[in-house]
């Protein structure tokens, strides 16, 4: 979670959410527990370490608990009064301007850290309009392409569609379901059945 939300070295900033603890106030202790109860409850669900959207809801109140904590840091530090438990936190000039100092660089490091998922992006796009243009070479009017994907696939990159229309769509883009297929073939009796292997990048027309 902290990886996801503050990308690499900024993950270390989370630490100094232990300093806003003593100034969140009632309605901060409450979105905060909240936010705990959520990511505790979904614990019981098995997923991947960076697979963190279900927890999405709760990245605003995290983000806002480790600002707070940051800025009740830098007021310490440059010596500023210590507050009582849930009093209301109200930030100096000074601190101000050393977070928007903080701010601004995280910004610019964050900007530098988005452009490493341009190759991500292109790549994706790359594997999808080659598989168009393999489909788009099938001569009937109508078909549904059942996609096989190679063991090992990544679960993020997928052919499989969902058109605004399925009575217009010329090519449907379907999971491959094995002897399952032939149900949908006989709902679909007027399109055409292929298959699509993507560990030998063959698309061939399956018998009805």
């Amino acid at each position: 979670m902290c990886a996801t939300e503050g990308w690499n070295w900024r993950a270390s900033l989370a630490l100094l959410s232990l300093f806003a603890l003593p100034v969140l106030g009632w309605a901060g202790i409450f979105a905060l527990a909240s936010a705990l109860c959520l990511m505790l409850a979904h614990l019981i669900m098995p997923a991947a370490d960076y697979w963190t959207i279900y927890f999405q809801e709760a990245h605003p109140v995290l983000a806002y608990v480790n600002a707070l904590g940051v800025a009740h840091f830098v007021t310490l530090a440059a010596g500023g009064p210590r507050r009582r438990w849930g009093e209301p936190y109200r930030t100096p000039p000074r601190t101000s301007l050393v977070m928007a100092l903080v701010t601004g660089a995280a910004l610019i490091a964050g900007t530098m850290s988005a452009s490493s998922a341009v190759p991500v992006l292109e790549k994706r796009a790359a594997y999808q309009q080659q598989a168009a243009k393999l489909f788009a070479l099938i001569p009937e009017p109508r078909a549904v392409v059942f996609v096989r994907y190679a063991r090992g696939h990544p679960t993020h990159l997928t052919l499989i569609q969902n058109p605004p229309d399925y009575r217009s769509a010329r090519i449907w883009t379907v999971y491959d379901r094995g002897p399952d297929n032939a149900r949908l073939m006989k709902l679909a009796p007027t399109r055409a059945p292929y298959l699509f292997d993507e560990r030998t990048g063959t698309l061939m027309r399956l018998t009805p």
